[in-house]
């Protein structure tokens, strides 16, 4: 390739990737920072923002634009905020206390390093720092659009590379690049941690390639000239290997970047025939890059072996034996497809002479028959929104998605119809133009299989350990570049008659897709309304959204303690139904619907209950009841009301323009015109430009979370933690004024303080639904060690100990303060083994935690403190440091998460932190006056940092490389 094809390469993928990233954020990056991404009005439509936010915005737009992306609104965008707002404080106070590896203020306090998806150490977060320190707010919603144009910029970029580097043209490469750039799963994950990743394997590829194209093809020297003229090069591309695989992992989503670890480390073992040296520098900067990599690693993986998350997934993923029937169909549909291929047909070659009838009757029936077998034997559900990615609603347009779970989890496999009308082309072809053909389908389909969640093969991986634990929608990074690349191969190389085929075989499981099963249209069945039980709003009788609600009120002299909604398949056992906690008031002011259809009130004093947010969407087809349970003191139900009779039917409902592209494109799919070929390539492009629309929206920067009275109030008050109701400060919210809550949201959570949820949890509560200002107790013992000062509810409460400091016109929130609230830091003078203290709790006998604690280590009391004075000298998110005086001993107590990296002196000598009331740091003091001083530094913090070293200089190692 001569210097000239490589400029105008490169000026291509630069046009390219510069089209495909302004087209779907458009809105946003012509009014630059008036808009952000990352979706914060899946939270702000809640208290206290939602009170600010009348008259906001753009009128007559349905809040939140995409509810898929919740998680962005929950975690990514308030932790982005602390993240970049404590690394700015570190730097202007030039203090390592304000460094963000530890996070105070959600939950008990969580490793923030040791989450990935934090971007503690992510260039794309960090890269935000000049900004936000240049224009606060306003950079940072500048910075969130630019990176994200960014990324889908270089994915698409990389991949129009890639493609010209691997011999395909430029149309096909183009093609390839609008596949990859503008796939479900870059389009989709833009915003979460997932997207940070995608952009760059097709430039991991790039570079493998560059290594094995510099050396194999100086074949007219002798090997000693092809080395001194290859390896300069061979080395940078090696080097930057490294550092983009190390990037990749930076990045923060373990398992995307795991996933195209591997495919990289795949083809650059498969290239050692064609260039044994790069192959092995290859690997050599992949496992370099690894060790970059581990000052974020090695904390992810402590964290991730001590997080509920991981206990929870264990504890309910069900690990069955393979399915050996689906297996056995794919096996023998790939061994008959690998026999029926048809042969390669370049440029300028003799086209096919006829057609091959057989040949595709047979190849029909084998791929008729593998997802007949593959569907009867549970193919997921929503497989068919990889062809079809509205096939049942698309966020932003008409009633948005509502199909099952969440659409960016579902959407992630989907391509262009034409990117899999020809990626099967090439498949069914023998030869072409791609190095390592057998892998190259292998990771495309192979991919697209666990994206799919093909019966046979989900069982395999799940046996895998670790690895088999993770979403397998992940692997969707791969299936999406390797499917593009070989959709540009077809197009290139396929023959008329197979690509024709490919895209009539698309046609029909287009069909098949439309065609509709589901049960008919139900009659509406009314609810048990009494005197006693009255709904207000129920589901409705036929589910075609994603969310339903359920609202009501409860006679004030029912003897209620608690409610339940249980979620009965027909057919089953209601016994062993789900059932649903939901919100009960103390009033029936915390309704939304205070009137019925009568239009007559509820009576005085009686008590509301709601269940907002109804995800009926994750129901499968069929008819369900909703049954509201009322429970007294007993564990059984009191009394039992049916709130609704519902039926689900999924019916398709594909827009008429999307369905248009389709067809259009597969119609094309076999052309060999010139024209056609065009028509073909301008279509796919058009059809992924229609699917990115609106599924990132960009946001009024006045929606994104707007200062409000409620913030205003916690900020100068709050003296510990606040807990919230449901609904308001969504978990993890809090930390964008500085506020700590017992509620948060990182997506793996200490395993401890999962436990912690299940012992504050109300009798018959569910602990992990409930954990939220009235699902806990309140006046229990344990509750009393969490610290919490404040609560922050959407309707009053009547709770002895709580005092209302102020509510609504004030405020939009009704705020309470504790009486007593529990100190942050304590010493407590007596103590006594955890089982004495569990059995004491068990038998109700009353105690005070602050007074006797939990503590199973070697430290005594010989003479109890009486009298304490503690004072407050530096504070940080992984420093604190305490001035402490005491007349004798106790153990000092932080309502804080014990967790191992914290270390801690006494008078500058070192002393272990113990654990101390089942989740604390504690450390032990005598009689006298004491400074400790805590610091967090994550666990091999320095292993890592001599491993990255070595890491560091194996890059530089690379980079000199010539042979």
């Amino acid at each position: 390739m001569s210097p000239q094809t490589r400029r105008r390469d490169l000026g291509l993928a630069c046009l390219i990737g510069l089209l495909l990233a302004l087209l779907p954020l458009r809105e946003g990056l012509f009014e630059p920072g008036e808009r952000t991404l990352l979706a914060p009005d899946s939270a702000s439509v809640h208290l206290p923002w939602r009170a600010q936010l009348t008259g906001l915005g753009e009128d007559g737009v349905q809040r939140p634009r995409n509810p898929g992306l919740s998680d962005q609104a929950l975690f990514f965008y308030p932790y982005q905020r602390f993240v970049l707002d404590s690394w700015l404080r570190t730097v202007r106070e030039r203090d390592l206390a304000h460094a963000p590896l530890w996070n105070p203020d959600i939950n008990l306090g969580v490793p923030a390093l040791g989450n990935p998806q934090a971007g503690v150490l992510d260039p794309q977060v960090l890269g935000l720092l000049p900004l936000v320190a240049a224009w606060g707010d306003r950079g940072f919603h500048l910075g969130s659009l630019l990176m994200g144009a960014l990324r889908l910029g270089a994915a698409a970029a990389g991949a129009f590379l890639l493609a010209r580097r691997l011999g395909l043209s430029r149309p096909a490469a183009g093609l390839a690049a609008t596949g990859f750039g503008l796939s479900g799963f870059s389009v989709a994950w833009l915003g979460h941690a997932l997207g940070h990743v995608t952009p760059f394997l097709p430039w991991m590829l790039l570079c493998i390639e560059r290594m094995v194209q510099a050396g194999s093809s100086q074949t007219g020297t002798s090997e000693e000239g092809a080395a001194e003229q290859s390896g300069p090069r061979i080395g940078t591309s090696a080097a930057w290997l490294g550092v983009l695989f190390a990037g990749s992992i930076y990045a923060g989503h373990s398992e995307t970047s795991f996933y195209g670890g591997c495919a990289a480390g795949l083809v650059a073992v498969s290239s050692f025939t064609r260039n044994k040296r790069a192959s092995l520098a290859s690997l050599a900067a992949l496992f370099a890059g690894a060790l970059v990599s581990l000052p974020m690693v090695l904390p992810f993986l402590e964290y991730l072996s001590l997080s509920g998350a991981k206990a929870l997934r264990s504890g309910t993923l069900a690990r069955p034996m393979p399915d050996f029937l689906a297996l056995g169909a794919i096996g023998l549909s790939l061994l008959a497809l690998h026999r029926l291929r048809a042969p390669a047909q370049r440029a300028g070659e003799a086209r096919e002479p006829r057609l091959d009838a057989r040949r595709w009757v047979a190849v029909s029936l084998v791929v008729a028959g593998l997802l007949v077998v593959l569907t009867a034997r549970g193919l997921a559900e929503n497989a068919g929104l990889s062809l079809i990615a509205d096939l049942h609603g698309k966020p932003g347009f008409g009633s948005g998605f509502v199909g099952s779970g969440s659409y960016p989890e579902e959407i992630s496999g989907f391509l262009p119809a034409g990117i899999l009308a020809l990626a099967l082309a090439a498949a069914l072809t023998r030869g072409g133009l791609l190095p390592s053909r057998g892998l190259y389908l292998a990771l495309g389909f192979g991919a697209l299989a666990l994206v799919l969640q093909t019966p046979g093969l989900l069982e395999l991986k799940r046996w895998l350990p670790l690895v088999g634990l993770g979403a397998t929608v992940r692997a969707a990074v791969v299936s999406s570049l390797f499917l593009s690349l070989l959709a540009g191969e077809a197009f290139d190389c396929a023959s008329r008659v197979t690509r024709l085929w490919a895209g009539v075989a698309m046609l029909g499981v287009a069909g098949a897709l439309l065609i509709s099963s589901n049960p008919p249209d139900a009659d509406p069945v009314p609810p048990e309304n009494d005197e006693f039980v009255h709904f207000t709003r129920v589901p409705p009788a036929n589910l075609t959204e994603q969310r339903s609600s359920l609202e009501g009120w409860i006679a004030p002299d029912f003897p209620l303690e608690r409610v339940g909604l249980a979620v009965i398949e027909a057919g089953a056992d209601p016994e062993g139904a789900l059932e649903i906690p939901i919100e009960l008031y103390d009033g029936s002011s915390g309704l939304d619907s205070a009137l019925d259809g009568s239009g007559e009130p509820p009576p005085a004093g009686a008590r509301g209950f709601r269940a907002e947010y109804l995800q009926t969407n994750r129901l499968s087809p069929g008819r369900w009841t909703f049954e509201l349970r009322l429970y007294g003191t007993e564990p059984e139900p009191i009394a039992r009301r049916i709130a609704a009779v519902s039926t689900l039917a999924r019916r398709p409902q594909p827009s008429k323009l999307g369905l248009g592209l389709i067809l259009a494109s597969l119609l094309l799919v076999g052309g060999s015109s010139r024209l056609a070929r065009g028509a073909l390539v301008a279509l796919i492009a058009v059809q992924a430009l229609w699917f990115a629309e609106r599924q990132n929206p960009v946001v009024p920067v006045a929606e994104a979370f707007p200062p409000t009275r409620t913030e205003t109030l916690l900020e100068a008050d709050l003296g510990g933690r606040f807990l919230s109701d449901p609904g308001v400060f969504p978990p993890s919210t809090g930390m964008l004024s500085g506020l700590r809550s017992l509620d948060g949201y990182d997506a793996l959570e200490p395993v401890e303080f999962s436990k912690l949820k299940l012992l504050l949890a109300k009798p018959g509560q569910q602990g992990l639904l409930g954990f939220h200002a009235r699902g806990v107790q309140l006046s229990g013992p344990f509750f009393s060690l969490c610290g919490v000062s404040h609560l922050v509810l959407r309707s009053p409460l009547e709770q002895p100990g709580w005092s209302l400091v102020s509510g609504p016109p004030t405020l939009e929130t009704f705020v309470y303060r504790a009486d007593d609230p529990s100190p942050l830091a304590y010493v407590v003078p007596a103590i006594a083994p955890s089982v004495q203290v569990i059995q004491r709790w068990e038998s109700e006998q009353i105690f005070e935690p602050l007074d006797l604690a939990a503590y199973d280590g070697t430290f005594q009391i010989d003479r109890p403190a009486t009298r304490v004075s503690m004072r407050e000298l530096g504070r940080g998110a992984r420093r604190l440091e305490l001035e402490i005086e005491l007349d004798g001993d106790g153990l000092l107590g932080l309502s804080e998460q014990h967790y191992p990296g914290w270390r801690a002196t006494v008078d500058g000598v070192e002393t272990e932190v113990e654990l101390l009331n089942f989740f604390h740091r504690g450390l032990p003091l005598r009689a006298g006056t004491h400074r400790v001083v805590l610091r967090y530094v994550p666990t091999n913090f320095w292993l890592s940092a001599v491993l990255a070293g070595a890491g560091l200089i194996g890059l530089v190692f690379l980079f000199r490389l010539r042979r």
